[in-house]
């Protein structure tokens, strides 16, 4: 079971980081605490201290790459992922049981 659920923690993210937009990554390099991790992923997201090529084939792989390996950035694009998973999964469902209602 927990290999399963590691498996679908696995595709979710995944699939939520190839959606994911660079004001994003922003938001979560914020989170880390000083040191080497946040750093090297600085060097990914900034050229010369300004705001690199996010929009980048390369740059977005890379990124999405270090997200996937690193703990700190893995937990928070997962927890941000199940949040928003959870939150579409209540308006569809508030959505359906007014449908059913109105009938």
């Amino acid at each position: 079971m927990k290999k399963q659920n590691q498996s679908e923690d696995n595709d979710l993210l995944v699939s939520y980081l190839n959606k994911s937009a660079p004001v994003q990554w922003i938001a979560w390099w914020t989170e880390l605490a000083d040191g080497k991790e946040k750093a090297q992923f600085a060097s990914l997201i900034f050229e010369n201290e300004q705001l690199g090529s996010l929009i980048d084939s390369d740059t977005r792989a890379s990124v999405i790459d270090f997200i996937r390996t690193s703990r700190k950035l893995r937990l928070i694009a997962l927890t941000e992922a199940k949040e928003t998973v959870e939150k579409i999964a209540s308006i569809a469902t508030r959505s359906s049981k007014a449908q059913r209602s109105r009938r």
